[in-house]
């Protein structure tokens, strides 16, 4: 394929860091979440899923990797979790891959920002601050 290339040694090194980084981030949140609900009985707790998560594909909004969403969702007893990323689904694949490891159904969602109709009225967009 022409414009390609091979990834060097070093980036390839950097790479599987980031992925054992984020494997070890996971494994912290599903520790710490399932010591919290240790204490609570899962009787009292009733079924939730959180429909409304940002991951690090929202670039002003959201922080959590999806490989450390699914884990937490799994440690805090969840079935289903969801991500809703704005305006795109860049980590829908990674996010069912890691939802799919960790036995948890994955949701998708985005919030995408629409074109406004100039002939609808109450379309009309505004940036903060400005009119």
């Amino acid at each position: 394929m022409a414009g390609s290339r091979s990834w060097s040694p070093d980036e390839h090194a950097a790479t599987r860091e980031e992925h054992d980084l984020d494997a070890q981030r996971a494994a912290e949140a599903a520790r710490t979440l399932g010591e919290a609900n240790r204490s609570r009985s899962a009787d009292s707790i009733p079924p939730f899923a959180h429909l409304t998560t940002r991951t690090c594909y929202s670039l002003r909004d959201g922080a959590i990797r999806p490989r450390e969403l699914a884990a937490a969702a799994k440690a805090a007893g969840m079935s289903h979790v969801a991500i809703t990323d704005r305006d795109g689904l860049y980590g829908a694949v990674r996010f069912a891959h890691a939802a799919a490891a960790e036995g948890v159904t994955p949701v998708f969602g985005a919030d995408l920002a629409l074109a406004p109709e100039h002939d609808r009225p109450g379309w009309e967009l505004t940036r903060a601050g400005r009119d």
